[in-house]
């Protein structure tokens, strides 16, 4: 059995797609102009309109629209101004931008928060690394856009971070991975939310510089009661290849 969905233009049907039953089963395109079957890009009467794009049917189809086995879909219209392949693309790429840097933002919006709560002192909050592009200044804290989009910092007093306890040290370095898994989880299912998230696990990693790897840091300090550098070093690649490996096993699980 085949599932049909109707798309109609003012209420003229223009083409059907057909389908099968299994979801890898490529679309089959049959428009009433033409007496075969056409691929991804289709024709519309003598005008070429591309009206979408799609090598394979999923439960859902890109219109977002759920068809039932059997079931005959509800026509709806098509607009014949609809986005190009490339224009999609370069809106999807600036909603991935826009809401990573709100992503960033919120991480050291976390730390800051903590850093607040333990009394250290924060003097610059970046999004962005390199010169500074633009900022401004609320109370002691500058707050600046930088040129290179390649990451984001607070700027902390160091020397007051190591003088607090465990504890507040941890709490410090974990306030952004707690913000960004909030913001993931109240917006579950959005870019929002998944990039948040994706931020969260990525700083949880122990990679040089990353929250995980000074989490690491402060309680190998407590457990030596000192500072060690071979230890520290060694840490640091071991977290390293960790992360590595990690990040190659999540690849392989979406391959």
């Amino acid at each position: 059995m085949t599932n049909r969905l109707r798309i109609s233009e003012k209420g003229d049907p223009v083409l059907y797609l057909v389908f099968g039953e299994t979801n890898d089963q490529p679309f089959q395109v049959l428009s009433p102009f033409t007496s075969h079957f056409l691929s991804s890009t289709l024709y519309h009467s003598s005008e070429s309109v591309e009206i979408l794009s799609v090598l394979h049917v999923n439960r859902r189809n890109d219109y977002g629209m759920c068809v039932e086995d059997g079931e005959l879909a509800r026509s709806f219209e098509i607009d014949s101004r609809r986005r190009s392949a490339p224009s999609q693309m370069l809106t999807l790429i600036l909603t991935v931008c826009l809401w990573t840097a709100l992503g960033m933002l919120i991480h050291e919006l976390g730390h800051l928060f903590a850093a607040r709560c333990c009394k250290v002192h924060a003097s610059e909050l970046a999004i962005g690394l390199g010169p500074t592009v633009f900022g401004f200044s609320i109370g002691s804290i500058r707050f600046n856009v930088r040129a290179l989009p390649l990451g984001s910092f607070v700027r902390l007093d160091g020397t007051a971070l190591k003088s607090r306890s465990v504890k507040a040290q941890l709490f410090v370095h974990l306030g952004g991975i707690v913000f960004n898994l909030i913001a993931g989880f109240a917006g579950f299912g959005t870019i929002f939310g998944g990039l948040n998230l994706l931020i969260a696990a990525g700083n949880i990693l122990p990679i040089y510089k990353h929250d995980g790897w000074k989490c690491g840091l402060v309680l190998m300090r407590a457990y030596l009661s000192r500072q060690s550098q071979p230890f520290e070093w060694a840490y640091t690649f071991s977290g390293g290849i960790v992360s590595l490996l990690i990040g190659w096993a999540v690849v392989r699980m979406f391959m």
